[in-house]
C-alpha cells in the first residue's frame, strides 16, 4: 500500500538500463568482481551452491538499448569486456535475462498509519553503490532517534 502510494506520487528515471541474471560459475571465484566502463558496468557476484548473480547497466536515458533484444544489448555493450563478461552473456537465453531501469521516487516523506519505509524500500540504488543496507542502517538510526525525542 505504501510503497504503491510512494509510486503513484512519482518516479524519476535515472537515465540507467540494467539487466540481472543468475547463472553457474564459470570458474572458482569467491570474491565479487566489478568491470567498470565509461558508461557501463558489470558486476560479478558469487552466490552459494555453484551460482552466481550478474548485474549489468548502461546510461541509456532514451531507452535505446533497453528496448531491444536483451540478449543482443549485452553483447554490444559488454564486447570490449573482459573474456568472463562475454562468456557469461554467451551462455544465456533472452529468458533468463531480467531487465529494467532504475528510477527513484521523488518525494521521500509518505506518512500512511504507522507504517514507515526505510532502505531500498524508500530510496532504492543499484547494488554497484553498495549502499542499500547502508541507507537502512542509517534510516532505522535516525528514526530510532526520532522517536526517542518524540517520546520525551
Amino acid at each position: 500500500m505504501v510503497q504503491r502510494r510512494c509510486r503513484d506520487s512519482g518516479l524519476q528515471d535515472l537515465g540507467v538500463s540494467n539487466w540481472r541474471f543468475i547463472s553457474t560459475v564459470l570458474k572458482e571465484q569467491q570474491e565479487p568482481i566489478y568491470y567498470i566502463g565509461s558508461d557501463s558496468a558489470f558486476m560479478i557476484y558469487p552466490m552459494s551452491d555453484g551460482k552466481v548473480y550478474y548485474y549489468a547497466q548502461i546510461i541509456d536515458e532514451n531507452k535505446t538499448f533497453l528496448n531491444t533484444d536483451a540478449k543482443q544489448s549485452l553483447e554490444k555493450i559488454f564486447r570490449n569486456y573482459a573474456p568472463e563478461v562475454l562468456q557469461s552473456i554467451k551462455d544465456l537465453d533472452n529468458e533468463e535475462i531480467i531487465s529494467g531501469s532504475l528510477s527513484s521516487v521523488i518525494n521521500t516523506y509518505y506518512p500512511h498509519k504507522n507504517i514507515a519505509l526505510i532502505g531500498d524500500a524508500l530510496h532504492g540504488c543499484p547494488p554497484s553503490l553498495q549502499q542499500g543496507v547502508g541507507m537502512g542502517v542509517e534510516d532505522a538510526g535516525l528514526s530510532s532517534c526520532s522517536f526517542f525525542l518524540i517520546s520525551r
